[in-house]
């Protein structure tokens, strides 16, 4: 079987060259123009850019005159021979005469003159060369020829035998897939020189394997030829091996096939994934909480030693499956496994990789209860952008509305919490730090650290108007400015005092009905309490809290203080629940005599997240930004659910009864936002 490489190689014959300065004399009076070449060429036997043979020859040409007068050069004409039958030009190439002129340094050559010309040829194969040169005699009508011919490479005679083929053995003979490699091994040999020999492999895919044998006699090799991926799977497998002399005469030789092409190795994958905590990239096995309507964010990387096809991934016990398309030997998709909204409870996740001969590879699976889904409830949420900031805020439930202390604006924002509108604003000449309602919840109670009192707004009055409670009685305190205020049930007012470090805040008690006034030194660490003061719902507890490591319980009924607990948290505010019962700070969670209960689920791990404790202390609301709102158990920290926000809070606080959290956004910027989420 003639190999088309060589036929289309030799088509492609490349000609260069190089116009060498000519010299010439006078001696004859002959117009005939002859051409010879002065030596036979050399040939140098090199590599295409491509990695197949190639070989060039440089000749020098000697063109003489004799008889009489001139001759002008024409144009030449070069034709190209290859193969054994040299006898018709595979191509030809018209020079014009301006080249030609050029390469022998003359326009034309009188009698008795020698011109000389250097030219340079290359070829992908052996080949020979005729120029036919046109002249024209200065006297003569009609030009007339001077041609010359050269051979680059041996040339074949008559008897020229084609290439041998021997010794050739070829293992495995068995069956074959993408990456085994087959050894084939030959001895090829002739007697015109060798040009190349090739192993060829097809049938089910081609693979070509040539080698160039610089004209060598002989040559024997052992060719390793490794079988690539997307060939025909049960189609047979042919292998061949090809010697080509210099005359392009081929030995050709079949030999016993490896059987057909069959892929049996299963394809390999492996599973990364973001944890829903939050994190880098982690390699399976896949775990965490999940609520529905999440998505398992995966990067597949799958491989195949012939093709891969699809990349399935199954939820069980739910029967939920789908399918990636991938293709090639490696794929590495980035997979979303969605989570319907109505998942709950634990799952198993199965991923496989298969190919294109159906193999599947080993399973990815996590562990069994590994992933916990929790329900996504979908509550009734309101939602608005307030002009300003939202330093702290207190609910009124009674009259529906919520108050917006804007520290910045230096006002009071009230907020209907059925509308979400603002209703009205008590402009004020103060900077305003904190806000609680009065016990009776007709007043509201505001610090001030610019001046040395409290002020306060009658809620019956309409409109509001502000009023100074004068704090001088507290001398020398005053110096101390308030910057908390909690109002207990007894309707007492409990003031952080302090500026500076922590460590300096004490603790006034203000008692509005008999307007008398004290520093509790039986508060804290010797009445250093730290600044920050919470209630609960029903103001029958206190909690403070401090960098000093002071955790203290009051208890209104018995106005007493517990005994300082080691501070979980320093300097953070606590969250108390409607009657005292549980402390909470971020997702530890206390009882009512401060001891460590337990730490909640979260779908977050590490920091403090902004959290609230419901008014029965049933649950601990956990606002996480993009996770929304996470309620989950204080009996035993499990999760149970979670309602989208569409705000990314830092700070969150539930109604008396129950049917609302509200959580805010604002980090004193120009504008706040504010959302209801009714939790009936």
């Amino acid at each position: 079987m003639p190999l088309r490489r060589n036929a289309k190689r030799a088509a492609a014959l490349a000609l260069i060259s190089l116009g060498l300065a000519a010299c010439h004399d006078t001696t004859g009076p002959d117009t005939q123009v002859s051409v010879v070449a002065a030596a036979v060429p050399s040939a140098v036997i090199g590599t295409t850019p491509e990695g197949y043979p190639s070989i060039s020859c440089s000749v020098d040409l000697r063109a003489s005159a004799g008889g009489g007068g001139r001759a002008r050069w024409l144009d030449a004409t070069f034709y190209y021979y290859v193969g054994r039958d040299r006898t018709t030009p595979i191509d030809s190439e018209l020079v014009l005469a301006d080249a030609i002129r050029q390469s022998w340094g003359e326009e034309s050559i009188g009698s008795g003159e020698t011109l000389t010309s250097g030219w340079d040829f290359s070829a992908s194969v052996p080949f020979a060369v005729e120029i036919a040169y046109r002249y024209e005699p200065e006297s003569g009508r009609h030009y007339k020829t001077a041609r010359v011919s050269f051979s680059c490479g041996p040339t074949a005679t008559p008897t020229t035998q084609p290439p041998a083929l021997s010794a050739i053995t070829l293992s495995p003979l068995t069956n074959v897939q993408a990456g085994d490699t087959l050894t084939v091994s030959y001895t090829a040999t002739s007697a015109l020189g060798l040009w190349e020999t090739a192993v060829v492999l097809w049938g089910s895919c081609r693979v070509e394997r040539t080698f160039g044998e610089a004209l060598a006699s002989s040559a024997t090799r052992t060719v390793r030829v490794v079988v690539p991926s997307g060939c025909t799977l049960g189609q047979k497998v042919i292998v061949t091996v090809h010697a080509v002399d210099a005359a392009l005469q081929e030995g050709l030789q079949a030999v016993e096939g490896p059987g057909v092409f069959v892929d049996t190795r299963p394809p390999r994958l492996t599973a990364w994934y973001f944890p829903p905590s939050g994190g880098s990239l982690t390699p399976a096995p896949i775990t965490g909480d999940y609520f529905g309507g999440d998505a398992i964010r995966l990067l597949l990387e799958a491989s195949d030693n012939n093709a891969l096809r699809t990349i399935v991934w199954e939820i069980l016990p739910t029967g939920l499956k789908d399918s990636v398309a991938v293709s090639g030997q490696y794929a590495a998709p980035w997979v979303n496994v969605p989570l319907p909204s109505n998942l709950s409870g634990p799952i198993q996740l199965r991923i496989v990789a298969r190919d294109e001969s159906a193999g599947t590879s080993d399973v990815v699976e996590s562990p069994v209860n590994g992933i916990r889904v929790y329900p996504t409830l979908q509550r009734p949420v309101k939602s608005l952008t307030v002009d300003g900031e939202i330093r702290d805020f207190v609910l009124d439930e009674k009259r529906g509305v919520a108050y917006l202390l804007q520290s910045n604006q230096r006002r009071v924002a009230v907020l209907s919490l059925a509308t979400m509108t603002i209703v009205s604003t008590l402009q004020s000449s103060f900077v305003l730090t904190d806000v609680d309602l009065s016990a009776s919840g007709d007043s509201l109670v505001m610090t001030t650290p610019l001046e040395p009192a409290l002020v306060v707004v009658d809620l019956n009055r309409s409109p509001l108007q502000a009023e100074l409670f004068s704090l001088r009685s507290l001398s020398p305190a005053l110096e101390q400015p308030a910057t908390h205020v909690r109002v207990a049930s007894n309707g007492h007012a409990f003031l952080s005092l302090g500026a500076g470090t922590s460590a300096s805040y004490g603790l006034a008690e203000v008692d509005f009905g008999a307007r008398t006034q004290r520093i509790r030194t039986d508060a804290g660490n010797g009445g250093a309490i730290g600044e920050y003061v919470e209630r609960s719902h029903d103001g029958s507890t206190l909690v403070l809290n401090t960098d000093a490591r002071c955790f203290q319980r009051f208890d209104v009924s018995t106005d007493r203080f517990g005994p300082c607990q080691q501070s979980p948290v320093g300097n953070l505010l606590p969250n108390v629940d409607g009657g005292g019962q549980h402390v909470a700070f971020g997702l530890d969670v206390y009882d009512a005599t401060l001891k460590y209960l337990r730490r909640v689920s979260s779908p977050i791990t590490g920091g403090i997240p902004y959290s609230a404790l419901s008014a029965d202390g049933e649950y601990l609301y956990q606002a996480l930004g993009s996770f929304g709102l996470v309620r989950s158990r204080v009996s035993d920290g499990a999760m149970v659910d979670r309602s989208p926000n569409p705000i990314v809070p830092n700070r969150v606080r539930t109604s008396a009864d129950g049917t609302m959290v509200v959580t805010v956004d604002s980090y004193n910027g120009s504008t706040s936002r504010i959302s209801v989420i009714d939790m009936r």
